[in-house]
């Protein structure tokens, strides 16, 4: 074999070497393409904190109850299915923090999760006298959502929302609000 046959043969080895590689990488470019496609494309539900209804021309407390307002929307590029839910308005003490991924889903009758805001509203009732309300006890607004994509794949959102006292309007709690990242 003379030296222009050897040069060949391995400029052919390294050529199929080559080949293989850059199959591979763009096998694997493809592959996170999809993935990044399909997060960016996938529906997102957002949960906006409560605020005061008015909405039936009452004060939005009559001295027992008080009545929230909040917001479920999708703002995602796909649409979303609601499957499940749990979501509560509660007086805790100071020092409890209610952990919504520990609560048990409660199945629904399957809702579309549209693009545009959808109104809900919430009452709960205490004296606030008996419950030291802001000195001993907190007031949360928190739950978790089931819901499926476009893709047909479970999401699932938790929030969690603390009244603050001082401002007089619901804030995002610096834990639990995520969403499932698939």
């Amino acid at each position: 074999m003379g030296t222009l046959e050897k040069i060949t043969s391995w400029a052919t080895i390294i050529l199929a070497v080559a080949t293989i590689c850059l199959a591979i990488s763009t096998q694997i470019l493809v592959n996170e393409s999809k993935d990044s496609n399909h997060k960016q494309l996938r529906a997102y539900l957002a949960i906006s904190a409560p605020i005061p209804d008015t909405s039936n021309g009452k004060h939005w407390f009559d001295g027992q109850c008080w009545h929230f307002l909040h917001e479920e929307e999708n703002v995602g590029n796909t649409p979303a299915w609601v499957v499940g839910a749990s979501k509560h308005l509660e007086v805790l003490p100071r020092d409890s923090v209610p952990d919504p991924r520990t609560l048990t889903i409660k199945p629904v009758p399957v809702l579309f999760a549209s693009q545009i805001p959808i109104p809900y509203h919430d009452t709960i009732c205490f004296d606030p006298k008996q419950t030291d309300f802001c000195v001993q006890h907190r007031l949360y607004y928190y739950g978790l959502i089931l819901y499926t994509d476009v893709y047909r794949k479970e999401q699932w959102i938790t929030f969690c929302y603390e009244y603050m006292c001082g401002s007089q309007r619901f804030e995002a709690y610096r834990q639990y609000n995520d969403q499932s990242r698939e």
